[in-house]
């Protein structure tokens, strides 16, 4: 296959998932001149992306390389992005709200936690750090990180009913 068509062929898969990524950018970039400038920073990114090396699941790639360009803005109040929740048939008004009460006490949670759980929590569930690599970023052991995982979990676990 020739590079054309395989650009071709991931900007229309990217395309056909256009609403998608940008719900979920929404989601995650208030402005929208911001908006955008992360949905083209992400196109961008993904196509010289998969030039240099194929990409097996282009929206999936998307949408992390759209989380690195929003919380590079300093958007750091977004939630992580659940695929299963773009799977459901439809929501009831009842399930939104619950769902925005659990991101609301989860919010509430992260906050009240000592400065160094949460900033370990975020960087692990948020930014898919591994616990060697924030160990060495915090001057932490990897035990003392995988406390502060567990801890955080556990503090969590008792405020939130999932």
């Amino acid at each position: 296959m020739n590079n054309n068509n395989s650009d071709y062929s991931i900007t229309s898969e990217l395309l056909k998932e256009e609403s998608k990524l940008k719900g979920v950018i929404r989601k995650w970039v208030a402005d929208q001149h911001d908006q955008a400038d992360v949905y083209q920073e992400t196109l961008t990114t993904v196509i010289e992306q998969h030039q240099q090396s194929p990409i097996k699941n282009p929206i999936a790639y998307a949408i992390t390389v759209a989380r690195h360009f929003a919380w590079k803005l300093g958007n750091r109040s977004f939630e992580v992005y659940d695929e299963s929740s773009d799977l459901r048939e439809s929501h009831s008004a009842e399930d939104s709200l619950l769902q925005n009460e659990q991101i609301e006490k989860i919010q509430q949670v992260l906050n009240a936690m000592p400065p160094m759980r949460q900033q370990v929590f975020i960087r692990r569930r948020l930014h898919n750090q591994s616990r060697e690599q924030i160990a060495q970023e915090l001057d932490l052991s990897e035990e003392a990180v995988k406390k502060h995982i567990s801890r955080a979990l556990a503090q969590i676990a008792m405020h939130v009913d999932f």
